[in-house]
């Protein structure tokens, strides 16, 4: 779908990228089914916006899911078509093009626009510059701890349980193909940690905007919000809120 927002000539326009897992364009969740990405895409309209947002590939089509399935396969194949969809309409400041990305989004918004010169600036939701296993171990970590029916010495065999599904993660080469982690093909890991986020914020020069909820239980303000500050210091071209 593309936004429009009333009475405004070429509007810049906002491409919005989803986080992990298969989910709509509007980032469907929750039992009273909250709409994020709409809510954003209708704010920004409201500020003379426009943006773009559609369903995740695997979402619409599960069918043709690869049993090799890569982070592009999933995710940036799709984010480049829309960009490419947004420098060529008419109607839209194919000059003022942004990339807004949420959780496994924010984390992939500096490679996307590494990738694609046409991105003008870039905004990370609940983002993160660490990797995916280290994430995960931390979520993993947090509800071990929470539960009330393990004993402390089930709970750290839980965690070495972890830790070893991490460290496999970490010593994936190339070559090591059709394993299974986390419950994720060995492919998609390879593919996500071929991708050197902080190498690249070092060559970026884009505005950037790090936004991040101090109550997030997911991605952590003093963790993973205070490394894309340091990543950045120096750098006049982010901001962070």
């Amino acid at each position: 779908i593309l936004t429009m927002p009333k009475d405004t000539e070429k509007p810049p326009v906002v491409i919005m990228v989803q986080g992990s897992g298969q989910s709509d364009m509007d980032e469907t969740t929750g039992a009273v089914a909250n709409k994020p990405f709409k809510d954003i895409a209708h704010g920004l309209a409201e500020n003379g916006i426009a943006s773009i947002r559609y369903n995740k590939r695997y979402y619409q089509y599960p069918e043709i899911v690869p049993k090799d399935m890569t982070i592009q396969d999933e995710v940036i194949n799709d984010v480049n078509l829309a960009i490419e969809l947004a420098s060529n309409n008419k109607n839209i400041n194919n000059e003022k093009i942004f990339v807004l990305g949420h959780s496994l989004g924010g984390m992939l918004a500096p490679y996307i626009a590494k990738e694609n010169e046409q991105v003008s600036g870039i905004i990370s939701l609940a983002g993160s510059p660490r990797k995916l296993e280290d994430i995960i171990y931390d979520q993993n970590n947090d509800a071990v701890n929470a539960m009330t029916d393990k004993s402390d010495t089930q709970k750290e065999e839980l965690m070495k349980q972890v830790k070893s599904e991490v460290d496999k993660v970490k010593n994936l080469e190339e070559e090591d193909k059709s394993q299974t982690i986390f419950g994720i093909n060995s492919e998609y890991w390879i593919s996500l940690n071929n991708i050197d986020t902080s190498e690249i914020l070092k060559e970026l020069s884009i505005p950037m905007l790090f936004l991040q909820g101090e109550d997030d239980f997911q991605v952590y303000a003093d963790v993973d919000y205070k490394q894309w500050q340091e990543l950045c210091t120096g750098k006049d071209n982010a901001q962070f809120k």
